[in-house]
């Protein structure tokens, strides 16, 4: 009995894998638009700088708070930047570089399509600046928010315009979660050093 429940698992996991459950698109190519492919394109580096500041803050966050969402960062928006990667991939879109930390029309067009500059994606400051900054949690959220403004920008164009119902599905959990946030930190940084 044993026996035949294993074999018969192992080829339900097999032809999960197969049809590429779990993926989200199953066996087909991804069908996808340039606001789709720009979407991924920014929104891993937008994520991976993101989690290189929640790393920064584990070790330096002054309060409990900071340090919990910190963690969250790191483990929700790692998790979306593999289910990014594996688009990225299928769409044949590069993921190689990251995104520069520039002000300005000059990042205009770095946003490959997505017609927003780095300041406005909230990506022209230096995550590497919190390393010594002081008082870290007030460097941190004055950071982290405009951060979270860029993210929600670049979701709601990926709603607007974009055709991927997989990506479009992120951009959805992308604004729920960091709106979330965002109410927190602003009421933190409120709470902790004024308005």
């Amino acid at each position: 009995m044993k026996l035949r429940l294993s074999a018969a698992l192992g080829a339900a996991s097999i032809a999960l894998l197969a049809t590429g459950c779990g993926s989200g698109d199953g066996s087909k190519k991804a069908t996808a638009n340039a606001t789709d492919k720009a979407f991924v394109a920014n929104m891993i580096p937008h994520h991976r700088s993101a989690v290189q500041m929640a790393q920064i803050a584990g070790g330096r966050a002054q309060h409990p708070q900071v340090s919990e969402l910190a963690t969250n960062i790191i483990k929700s928006q790692n998790a979306e930047i593999a289910e990014m990667t594996g688009f990225a991939r299928r769409l044949g879109v590069s993921t190689a570089g990251q995104m520069k930390h520039m002000s300005g029309s000059q990042a205009k067009n770095d946003a490959g399509g997505m017609n927003m500059s780095a300041a406005e994606m909230g990506m022209s400051m230096d995550p590497a600046t919190l390393k010594t900054a002081k008082p870290f949690d007030r460097a941190f959220l004055t950071m982290m928010l405009p951060h979270h403004m860029g993210a929600l920008r670049m979701s709601r164009i990926e709603l607007k315009t974009g055709e991927n119902p997989q990506l479009r599905d992120l951009a959805r959990r992308i604004i729920t979660g960091q709106t979330a946030e965002i109410r927190e930190m602003t009421s933190w940084k409120a709470s902790w050093y004024g308005r």
